[in-house]
């Protein structure tokens, strides 16, 4: 997200009327919800990777009444993108960041982020099953998987991992139909 994007979509959140926050940012309306939706939908899947408490963000009146969350998670969607994505990828090429000069709390803050969301990135029962025997071994062994999915994780960046996220409580057809929108 560009810095244009994130003052307009911090306008809409803090109730500042569309109108006047697109055209404060110099966009139509149109795109201006457009920019607002690709956010929420941004946000949407940021909780159910990183298994957050749920917050409902499906439309701007249910995010402005949560916009200290959503404004939270948009934060961590930004520092992934901007400095936490480059420390795990250095991690993974073997490079000692601690001893670059990179704060020890940066870099275990980062990496355990990483670690925490890998799950929702594995497909095959059996990568499932040795991830959650041994993490740090499934790491070594698969390091260039595990590059790829860490370079797939929520962005801005990137492509959506879930296509469509319907956040209700209607039981297990629901649950089912949502996991079957996995790429």
């Amino acid at each position: 997200m560009t810095e244009p994007e994130a003052l307009l979509i911090r306008n809409l959140l803090n109730g500042v009327p569309i109108a006047d926050a697109a055209r404060a940012s110099g966009v139509t309306e149109g795109e201006a919800g457009r920019a607002f939706t690709e956010a929420m939908r941004r946000v949407a899947e940021y909780q159910l990777v990183h298994c957050v408490p749920y917050t409902p963000v499906d439309n701007l009146a249910e995010a402005r009444r949560n916009r200290v969350r959503v404004l939270e998670m948009l934060g961590e969607i930004q520092r992934w993108d901007g400095v936490e994505r480059e420390l795990v990828l250095a991690v993974l090429d073997g490079r000692n960041v601690i001893a670059e000069g990179c704060p020890r709390e940066e870099v275990v803050r980062a990496w355990s982020r990483a670690l925490d969301a890998m799950p929702h990135y594995l497909k095959a029962p059996e990568d499932i099953r040795a991830w959650a025997k041994d993490r740090h071994k499934f790491v070594v062994k698969n390091r260039g998987r595990v590059r790829e999915m860490v370079e797939g994780f929520v962005s801005f960046r990137q492509p959506l991992l879930y296509k469509k996220i319907e956040h209700a409580t209607g039981g297990f057809d629901l649950l089912q139909a949502n996991m079957s929108q996995l790429r």
